[in-house]
């Protein structure tokens, strides 16, 4: 999963030719080691969870891993990425994503994006998720299998539910399995998907997604940026 060692030498040519905004102060600068799109000052200003509150519990089906709490920089950078169109951002979030799966040691044989119903899709112009996952597929050396799974039902939007059994009801059954881009390589089990989300509230939308893949046969493992709950909190 590791990417090589020429790659990244590549890496640090190119950001030292072409140095990357930062996502929390926007200022255009050397990028901290290991965190493309993160300034060195900005980087010790990131709410990282740590110890036992990098894994999420109760573990519901699957196991959930979070790289940060949702409060400073984190929540500013989620939201715009989120609704102020800033797909750019997706650099930075996914870097921190990269961090945790290798401190963690997560393995797998793909990643894929928790998906946007294709008229939600159509409205922001790009899956924030699916930009996370195509990154971190390049940087892993992995399958990017977001197409596999279609969120086949327009959903309300979870932001404006606070609810937890309504967003549960909400995303009950909305996810589904393309058969057509079923890729041959997942015939091939045991498999583990790593599925990418940018921000867990409730776990709702995470567990729903992966409810189809479990169905199949996968083993999942949810990743996420941030969320505002320690580990033995319910949600």
């Amino acid at each position: 999963m590791r990417p090589s060692r020429l790659s990244n030498i590549t890496q640090r040519a190119l950001d030292v030719l072409f140095p990357h905004q930062c996502a929390f102060c926007g200022k255009v600068t050397d990028s901290a080691p290991g965190f493309p799109g993160i300034c060195r000052s900005c980087l010790p200003l990131v709410p990282f969870r740590m110890g036992q509150d990098v894994k999420l519990e109760p573990v519901r089906e699957f196991p959930i891993y979070c790289t940060s709490w949702y409060q400073g920089c984190i929540t500013s950078a989620i939201r715009r990425f989120k609704f102020s169109d800033s797909p750019d951002l997706a650099l930075a979030l996914s870097s921190l994503l990269r961090y945790l799966i290798r401190s963690q040691n997560l393995d797998c044989t793909a990643v894929a994006a928790v998906p946007l119903h294709a008229a939600r899709l159509r409205e922001r112009g790009y899956n924030q998720s699916g930009l996370l996952a195509a990154r971190l597929s390049e940087w892993l050396g992995v399958e990017d299998w977001s197409d596999l799974v279609i969120r086949s039902i327009r959903t309300d939007r979870q932001s404006e539910l606070s609810d937890r059994r309504q967003r549960q009801a909400n995303v009950e059954g909305a996810f589904s399995i393309r058969q057509d881009t079923l890729p041959r390589s997942i015939l091939r089990m045991p498999q583990t998907v790593l599925l990418i989300d940018d921000v867990l509230t409730t776990g709702a939308t995470l567990a729903a997604a992966a409810k189809p893949l479990l169905e199949s046969g996968l083993a999942v493992t949810g990743v996420t940026v941030s969320s505002e709950h320690r580990a033995k909190s319910r949600f």
